[in-house]
This record gives C-alpha cells, structure tokens and sequence, in this order.
C-alpha cells in the first residue's frame, strides 16, 4: 500500500480528500504559495505542475522513479491522519493500479486547493483568489 508523509500530501496543495484540507488548510495553503516561483503573487498551473514535480524528486527517496511504501520511514508514515490512509492516496494518483504513483501521476494527478483557489478558472491563482480561500478556511475553523 502506498502511503506518502506529511510533506509529500501538502506538496500536492490539495490533491488529497475534501476533508484533509480541512484538516490543516494552512499549511496546504503555504505549499500552494512555494508554487510562485516566479514571485509575481500569482500561482499559474504550469507553476503548480512544476512545483510538484521539484516535490517529487524529494519523496522518491531511493530514486526509482515512483513513490511506494520504501520510500517513507516508518515512523512518518503513523503521522498520517485517517483521512489520507493509503488507499485514498492510491484512489487518487495511482491512474494505472499498479500500486505505485509514477512522476507523471504524481504531477498530472488532481490539484483540489488549486482548483478551488481558482475560483474563476483561468488557471492562474491570483492573491485575491488565495486570501479568499484563507478567509473561508479560517471561517470554518
């Protein structure tokens, strides 16, 4: 079963379950903010996408181009809360059931915090889209 740490799942701004964002929506929303690269104050997807790539040459561990079970100690992967167990990881990246997420899973995979900050679809996270959604993150806390 694949099971990712911490990082990895916020690295992903949002690709996990509704209910892991809310779990820690600031931090998923400082990851999304590492993604301007740029410094522009705008988050475009192809900067989400190469964002999470840079974060997954970190999470391959052992370098063999896919994130499995070898490459998280054992001691991160009880960190994880029930909401992000392995099976909706694998649910949500691993396209091709081959209990492994490739790099082009990993960076193709679903981005929900960024689709949710981009409130009006162009594909670009502006500031304004990323304080709204820290307002209504912090309004359900």
């Amino acid at each position: 079963m694949l099971k990712l740490i911490p990082l990895a799942f916020l690295s992903l701004a949002a690709c996990a379950p509704a209910a892991a964002q809310q779990h820690d929506g600031s931090r998923m929303l400082e990851q999304l903010e590492k993604a301007d690269t740029n410094n522009d104050g705008a988050i475009s997807k192809a900067e989400f996408t190469a964002h999470r790539a840079s974060q997954f040459k970190r999470i391959d561990r052992n370098g063999d181009g896919f994130i499995t079970d070898s490459d998280i100690p054992a001691r991160l992967q009880r960190r994880l809360p029930p909401e992000m167990s392995s099976d909706k990881l694998q649910a949500t990246f691993d396209v091709n059931k081959d209990g492994k997420v490739s790099e082009q899973e990993y960076t193709s995979g679903p981005a929900l915090m960024f689709d949710r900050a981009d409130t009006n679809g162009d594909s670009v996270v502006t500031k304004q889209e990323l304080q709204a959604l820290r307002t209504a993150l912090a309004n359900r806390q």
